[in-house]
Protein backbone atom coordinates (compact mmCIF):
# COMPACT_ATOMS: atom_id res chain seq x y z
CA UNK A 1 0.00 0.00 0.00
CA UNK A 2 0.84 3.54 -0.32
CA UNK A 3 1.88 5.75 2.79
CA UNK A 4 0.20 8.49 4.19
CA UNK A 5 1.20 11.51 2.37
CA UNK A 6 3.40 13.69 5.14
CA UNK A 7 2.75 17.18 6.45
CA UNK A 8 3.39 19.79 3.91
CA UNK A 9 6.78 21.41 4.03
CA UNK A 10 7.24 24.85 4.27
CA UNK A 11 6.53 26.96 1.77
CA UNK A 12 9.06 28.59 -0.10
CA UNK A 13 11.35 31.50 1.10
CA UNK A 14 10.05 34.87 0.95
CA UNK A 15 12.04 36.13 -1.26
CA UNK A 16 10.32 34.27 -3.94
CA UNK A 17 7.16 35.39 -3.01
CA UNK A 18 6.80 38.68 -5.42
CA UNK A 19 5.27 41.49 -3.89
CA UNK A 20 2.20 41.40 -1.41
CA UNK A 21 -0.26 42.59 -3.56
CA UNK A 22 0.39 39.76 -6.11
CA UNK A 23 0.59 37.09 -3.14
CA UNK A 24 -2.65 35.88 -3.02
CA UNK A 25 -3.96 34.94 -6.87
CA UNK A 26 -0.29 34.16 -7.71
CA UNK A 27 -0.21 31.10 -4.84
CA UNK A 28 0.47 27.82 -6.35
CA UNK A 29 0.33 24.13 -4.90
CA UNK A 30 2.73 21.90 -6.16
CA UNK A 31 3.09 18.50 -4.68
CA UNK A 32 6.11 15.88 -5.25
CA UNK A 33 5.65 11.98 -5.22
CA UNK A 34 8.81 9.57 -4.94
CA UNK A 35 8.93 5.92 -4.79
CA UNK A 36 11.58 4.62 -2.10
CA UNK A 37 13.92 1.77 -2.49
CA UNK A 38 11.20 -0.09 -0.80
CA UNK A 39 8.31 0.43 -3.28
CA UNK A 40 6.72 2.54 -0.91
CA UNK A 41 5.44 6.30 -2.26
CA UNK A 42 4.93 9.79 0.04
CA UNK A 43 4.50 13.46 -1.24
CA UNK A 44 5.05 16.21 -0.35
CA UNK A 45 3.29 19.58 -1.16
CA UNK A 46 5.40 22.74 -1.38
CA UNK A 47 2.96 26.15 -1.37
CA UNK A 48 5.40 28.27 -4.32
CA UNK A 49 4.77 31.41 -6.34
CA UNK A 50 5.12 32.60 -9.78
CA UNK A 51 9.08 33.44 -9.48
CA UNK A 52 9.78 30.30 -6.78
CA UNK A 53 12.92 28.73 -8.61
CA UNK A 54 12.41 25.45 -9.85
CA UNK A 55 15.49 24.65 -7.69
CA UNK A 56 14.39 25.50 -4.44
CA UNK A 57 11.21 22.64 -5.04
CA UNK A 58 14.04 19.87 -6.04
CA UNK A 59 16.06 21.14 -3.46
CA UNK A 60 13.59 20.79 -0.58
CA UNK A 61 12.03 17.41 -1.94
CA UNK A 62 15.43 16.37 -1.78
CA UNK A 63 15.97 16.99 1.97
CA UNK A 64 12.15 16.17 2.67
CA UNK A 65 12.88 12.52 1.43
CA UNK A 66 16.36 12.48 2.63
CA UNK A 67 18.27 12.14 -0.57
CA UNK A 68 21.75 13.29 -0.58
CA UNK A 69 22.31 15.82 -3.80
CA UNK A 70 25.77 14.23 -3.90
CA UNK A 71 24.95 11.06 -4.37
CA UNK A 72 21.54 10.86 -6.36
CA UNK A 73 21.04 13.20 -9.67
CA UNK A 74 17.38 14.36 -9.54
CA UNK A 75 14.95 14.99 -12.22
CA UNK A 76 11.49 15.85 -12.16
CA UNK A 77 8.59 14.15 -14.09
CA UNK A 78 4.86 15.67 -15.27
CA UNK A 79 3.02 13.37 -13.53
CA UNK A 80 -0.27 13.52 -16.24
CA UNK A 81 2.43 13.40 -19.24
CA UNK A 82 5.07 11.57 -18.20
CA UNK A 83 7.58 13.66 -19.64
CA UNK A 84 10.54 14.76 -17.55
CA UNK A 85 10.95 18.53 -17.01
CA UNK A 86 13.92 20.45 -18.38
CA UNK A 87 14.87 23.34 -16.42
CA UNK A 88 18.16 25.69 -15.22
CA UNK A 89 19.03 26.82 -12.16
CA UNK A 90 16.87 30.16 -12.81
CA UNK A 91 14.02 28.27 -14.30
CA UNK A 92 11.13 29.61 -12.31
CA UNK A 93 6.97 28.33 -12.20
CA UNK A 94 6.10 30.35 -14.56
CA UNK A 95 8.88 29.33 -16.95
CA UNK A 96 8.11 25.79 -16.81
CA UNK A 97 4.26 26.68 -17.05
CA UNK A 98 3.45 25.09 -13.27
CA UNK A 99 0.95 27.60 -12.96
CA UNK A 100 -1.37 25.05 -15.31
CA UNK A 101 -3.47 22.58 -12.30
CA UNK A 102 -2.51 19.71 -15.34
CA UNK A 103 0.92 20.27 -14.12
CA UNK A 104 1.35 20.80 -10.69
CA UNK A 105 1.71 16.86 -9.87
CA UNK A 106 5.45 16.07 -10.19
CA UNK A 107 7.28 13.10 -9.46
CA UNK A 108 11.39 12.51 -7.96
CA UNK A 109 12.70 10.38 -10.36
CA UNK A 110 16.65 9.72 -9.52
CA UNK A 111 18.25 9.58 -12.86
CA UNK A 112 20.70 6.33 -12.07
CA UNK A 113 17.13 4.93 -11.37
CA UNK A 114 15.31 6.46 -14.71
CA UNK A 115 14.89 3.01 -16.72
CA UNK A 116 16.24 2.14 -19.65
CA UNK A 117 14.04 1.14 -22.29
CA UNK A 118 15.31 -0.71 -25.71
CA UNK A 119 13.04 -0.80 -29.40
CA UNK A 120 13.68 -2.72 -31.93
CA UNK A 121 13.70 -0.03 -35.11
CA UNK A 122 13.25 -0.77 -38.48
CA UNK A 123 13.81 2.31 -41.26
CA UNK A 124 12.27 2.51 -44.93
CA UNK A 125 15.29 0.96 -46.49
CA UNK A 126 14.98 -2.28 -44.69
CA UNK A 127 17.61 -1.42 -41.90
CA UNK A 128 17.10 -3.04 -38.78
CA UNK A 129 18.98 -1.74 -35.63
CA UNK A 130 17.77 -1.28 -31.72
CA UNK A 131 16.65 2.59 -30.25
CA UNK A 132 17.77 2.85 -26.66
CA UNK A 133 15.97 5.59 -24.66
CA UNK A 134 15.04 6.64 -21.24
CA UNK A 135 11.50 6.50 -20.23
CA UNK A 136 10.74 9.34 -19.37
CA UNK A 137 12.90 11.28 -21.70
CA UNK A 138 12.05 13.06 -25.21
CA UNK A 139 12.34 10.64 -28.05
CA UNK A 140 14.29 13.10 -29.07
CA UNK A 141 17.69 12.90 -26.94
CA UNK A 142 17.31 9.26 -28.71
CA UNK A 143 16.78 9.69 -32.16
CA UNK A 144 19.41 12.17 -32.79
CA UNK A 145 21.72 8.56 -32.64
CA UNK A 146 20.31 8.16 -35.24
CA UNK A 147 21.50 11.18 -37.67
CA UNK A 148 23.85 10.55 -40.64
CA UNK A 149 26.92 12.36 -40.95
CA UNK A 150 24.85 14.30 -43.89
CA UNK A 151 21.89 14.93 -41.78
CA UNK A 152 21.60 18.68 -41.25
CA UNK A 153 17.93 18.55 -39.01
CA UNK A 154 15.39 21.19 -39.04
CA UNK A 155 14.94 24.20 -37.03
CA UNK A 156 11.66 24.00 -35.11
CA UNK A 157 9.98 26.24 -32.34
CA UNK A 158 8.97 24.39 -29.27
CA UNK A 159 5.66 24.72 -27.75
CA UNK A 160 6.03 26.19 -24.07
CA UNK A 161 9.74 26.33 -24.53
CA UNK A 162 11.94 29.16 -25.06
CA UNK A 163 14.24 29.41 -28.20
CA UNK A 164 14.49 26.86 -31.08
CA UNK A 165 16.01 23.31 -31.57
CA UNK A 166 17.75 21.38 -34.04
CA UNK A 167 15.69 17.83 -34.64
CA UNK A 168 16.75 15.14 -36.87
CA UNK A 169 15.51 15.10 -40.47
CA UNK A 170 13.90 11.60 -39.00
CA UNK A 171 10.45 10.43 -38.14
CA UNK A 172 9.27 7.44 -35.95
CA UNK A 173 5.92 5.49 -35.99
CA UNK A 174 4.40 2.38 -34.17
CA UNK A 175 4.62 -0.49 -36.67
CA UNK A 176 1.68 -1.65 -35.23
CA UNK A 177 -0.71 1.06 -37.31
CA UNK A 178 1.96 3.65 -38.59
CA UNK A 179 0.57 6.42 -36.23
CA UNK A 180 3.71 9.29 -35.32
CA UNK A 181 5.31 9.21 -32.46
CA UNK A 182 6.10 13.08 -31.30
CA UNK A 183 9.37 13.31 -30.64
CA UNK A 184 9.21 15.71 -28.10
CA UNK A 185 6.93 13.23 -25.81
CA UNK A 186 8.73 10.17 -23.63
CA UNK A 187 8.44 6.91 -24.26
CA UNK A 188 6.07 7.02 -20.95
CA UNK A 189 3.96 9.36 -22.35
CA UNK A 190 3.28 7.73 -25.31
CA UNK A 191 2.60 4.56 -23.74
CA UNK A 192 5.55 2.40 -24.76
CA UNK A 193 7.25 0.31 -22.41
CA UNK A 194 10.06 -0.82 -24.59
CA UNK A 195 10.24 -3.83 -26.79
CA UNK A 196 7.27 -2.58 -29.27
CA UNK A 197 8.47 -2.35 -32.97
CA UNK A 198 8.81 0.62 -34.50
CA UNK A 199 10.08 2.20 -37.77
CA UNK A 200 12.04 5.12 -38.76
CA UNK A 201 11.77 7.11 -42.24
CA UNK A 202 14.67 9.38 -43.04
CA UNK A 203 13.07 12.19 -45.05
CA UNK A 204 16.00 14.17 -45.37
CA UNK A 205 17.99 11.08 -47.04
CA UNK A 206 15.14 10.16 -49.01
CA UNK A 207 15.36 14.11 -50.32
CA UNK A 208 19.08 13.64 -51.19
CA UNK A 209 19.00 10.60 -52.87
CA UNK A 210 16.25 11.83 -55.03
CA UNK A 211 17.69 14.89 -55.79
CA UNK A 212 21.06 12.72 -56.46
CA UNK A 213 19.58 10.56 -58.87
CA UNK A 214 18.45 13.40 -60.71
CA UNK A 215 22.27 14.80 -60.90
CA UNK A 216 20.84 17.74 -59.22
CA UNK A 217 22.08 17.27 -55.84
CA UNK A 218 22.14 20.86 -54.88
CA UNK A 219 18.53 20.99 -55.95
CA UNK A 220 17.97 19.93 -52.28
CA UNK A 221 18.89 23.15 -50.59
CA UNK A 222 17.19 24.68 -49.16
CA UNK A 223 14.32 21.69 -48.86
CA UNK A 224 11.28 23.01 -47.72
CA UNK A 225 9.58 20.08 -45.76
CA UNK A 226 5.63 19.43 -44.68
CA UNK A 227 3.66 17.01 -42.73
CA UNK A 228 1.56 15.15 -45.00
CA UNK A 229 -1.60 13.81 -43.92
CA UNK A 230 -2.41 10.16 -45.37
CA UNK A 231 -5.44 7.68 -45.01
CA UNK A 232 -6.22 4.01 -46.20
CA UNK A 233 -9.34 2.11 -45.82
CA UNK A 234 -7.47 0.02 -42.78
CA UNK A 235 -7.78 3.13 -40.31
CA UNK A 236 -11.19 3.93 -41.72
CA UNK A 237 -9.64 6.67 -44.06
CA UNK A 238 -9.07 8.68 -40.86
CA UNK A 239 -6.52 11.14 -42.18
CA UNK A 240 -3.26 11.47 -39.36
CA UNK A 241 -0.07 13.49 -39.97
CA UNK A 242 2.46 10.88 -41.36
CA UNK A 243 5.13 11.86 -43.09
CA UNK A 244 7.40 15.03 -43.27
CA UNK A 245 8.20 15.33 -47.10
CA UNK A 246 9.90 17.54 -49.65
CA UNK A 247 7.41 19.17 -51.02
CA UNK A 248 9.65 19.43 -54.58
CA UNK A 249 9.97 15.90 -54.99
CA UNK A 250 7.57 13.47 -56.30
CA UNK A 251 5.23 11.27 -53.40
CA UNK A 252 6.14 7.69 -55.02
CA UNK A 253 9.35 7.30 -52.41
CA UNK A 254 7.07 8.27 -49.38
CA UNK A 255 3.48 5.88 -50.68
CA UNK A 256 5.80 3.02 -51.01
CA UNK A 257 6.93 3.41 -47.69
CA UNK A 258 4.20 3.91 -46.55
CA UNK A 259 2.33 0.68 -48.54
CA UNK A 260 4.68 -1.47 -47.98
CA UNK A 261 4.57 -0.55 -43.91
CA UNK A 262 0.47 -0.66 -44.07
CA UNK A 263 0.74 -4.13 -45.60
CA UNK A 264 -1.58 -2.34 -48.98
CA UNK A 265 -0.67 -3.66 -51.85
Amino acid sequence: GRAPAPPAAPAAPPAAAGTPADQNQDRFTISVAFTGPDGETSSVAFTTFRRTQIQQIVDSAMAFFKITPSVAQPQLVCSTNKNVLSYTPTSTVDDLQLTKPERQALELVLQDEEPEVVFPIRDQYGNEDVLHARLYHPFLDAVKRLAEPTDTGIVVQQAGQQGQQTVPEIDLYRASDVSPISLQNSPAACGLQGGEQLLVYKFGRASREHWQQKGLPDASKPITFSGLYISDYKNQFQGRPVFRHDLSMPLEPLLAAYCKWRGID
